[in-house]
């Protein structure tokens, strides 16, 4: 009696319990890149501030932030998805709802019933609890969103691209990725990102032409920090100063990510959990100073 008792509370537990995935099983992280598309605020020499549309930018996360597939399906790191969009999030650890809110929009995301509310609309999101981290598959975040996200198989690329924009590729793609742990503690993951960039523009492109602008981004505490870590110009470097790119042809090049922060009276300036880095590649028109980076096609 005992014993059919246990089973049908066994059965009862696994038929009833939130499908939160805690396994580790079958991932694949084998280089898988992020390449988001949206505006982008940037000032120019005038002095002017100006919204940039839909310029694509590759992301370069933390190791335990990456994407990766699972049973077939693209995960994205939830946190880190949602600070690239601008959005902020409000969480507490022993608090089932997650809500993620910016200027213009709020939703409530229930960790038990794994279900999304945004105004008067409740849909499903699955989680998955990975590295002390929740990842969301690719098809119920855009349906949350209502952004087009893409995988793009023969490149092994997530391209997201937000909602209102239009998808326009980078005259160089990313082809190969390799992350490398540093030494790490409890309060710091620093990681070394080796990538292979690759000439697809379908032309030459001359030598100290193809430049990327790099920034490292932490999630801001408040919205106006979000405007101003969009506007910070970090300066460009060029990536084939040597000799000309022929079409097909690859460069190599390295960056490092890392959750370390700035304290302000003792109190950490940014959530280092969700740190990244942008990378926006392009062809330098004209002057370098002009700091004018085109993509193909040309931006307005």
């Amino acid at each position: 009696m005992k014993k059919i008792l246990m089973s049908l509370l066994l059965i009862i537990c696994t038929v009833f319990s939130p499908p939160l995935a805690l396994a580790k099983d079958n991932i694949n992280y084998d280089n898988i890149k992020l390449l988001y598309v949206g505006p982008f605020l940037t000032a120019f020499m005038d002095g002017q501030i100006r919204v940039v549309e839909n310029v694509p930018r590759y992301i370069f996360p933390l190791m335990s932030q990456r994407p990766f597939i699972k049973d077939g399906k693209t995960y994205l790191p939830l946190r880190l998805t949602f600070h690239i969009l601008g959005y902020q999030i409000d969480w507490k650890k022993d608090d089932d709802n997650i809500t993620i809110y910016n200027d213009n929009d709020k939703m409530i995301l229930n960790k038990s019933t794994q279900k999304i509310t945004v105004g008067d609309k409740t849909m499903d999101m699955p989680l998955l609890l990975m590295n002390n981290s929740y990842f969301v598959p690719l098809r119920a975040l855009s349906a949350v969103t209502g952004d087009n996200i893409i995988w793009d198989n023969d490149t092994r690329t997530v391209i997201y691209v937000r909602k209102g924009s239009k998808l326009v590729k980078p005259p160089v793609t990313i082809t190969d990725i390799n992350y490398k742990r540093r030494i790490e503690d409890k309060d710091n993951e620093t990681v070394d990102i080796y990538f292979t960039i690759k000439n697809t523009s379908g032309e030459t492109i001359p030598k100290d032409k193809l430049w990327y602008i790099v920034a490292t981004r932490y999630p801001a505490l408040k919205d106006e920090e979000i405007i101003l870590r969009q506007l910070s110009w970090p300066g460009g470097y060029p990536l084939n100063e040597d000799e000309d790119l022929l079409n097909g042809q690859t460069v190599s090049d390295s960056t490092a990510v890392s959750t370390s922060v700035t304290l302000v009276n003792g109190v950490p300036r940014f959530d280092g959990s969700g740190a990244y880095e942008v990378y926006i590649l392009g062809i330098l028109d004209k002057d370098p100073y002009m700091r004018q980076i085109y993509w193909s096609p040309p931006l307005p």
